[in-house]
Order: C-alpha cells, then structure tokens, then sequence
C-alpha cells in the first residue's frame, strides 16, 4: 500500500492554519516551491516547515526567500 501526496493546495491551508497557531504566518509561494522542491513527500515537508515555523518571529511571515537555504 502507498500513500499518494497531499494536494499542493490542501497542503498550503494546512500550513497555513498550524503558523497562525503559532501567531506566525507562511507565504503561500514558499510552501509550494518546497512541495516542487520535495515532489510533495511528506516528511521532508513537515521537516521543513518545522524548520520555518521555529525560524519566525511571533507575528512574522516566511517569505518564498527562505528557499533559497534549501536550494
């Protein structure tokens, strides 16, 4: 049995949500240019985001320019 990815656009709203938990928030862009980057395999994402969401400041944004660690 094989999991099949998240949907890019499910996956932004996702992490959207869970950086407003945190009173962060993420660009739309950058989570999408990591789900290309990761051809949307879930556990590099969510290594990732947990990268992201530690990095931001309360009330901050992750901007696409961010990626540019990960390239």
């Amino acid at each position: 049995m094989q999991l099949l990815p998240i949907e890019v656009g499910v996956y932004v709203k996702f992490c959207q949500k869970l950086f407003l938990r945190y009173e962060k928030s993420v660009s739309p862009a950058l989570v999408e240019r990591l789900y290309e980057c990761f051809q949307g395999i879930t556990w590099y994402l969510q290594l990732s985001m947990n990268e992201a969401v530690t990095m931001a400041e309360r009330g901050g944004c992750v901007l696409t320019s961010a990626v540019l660690t990960f390239q």
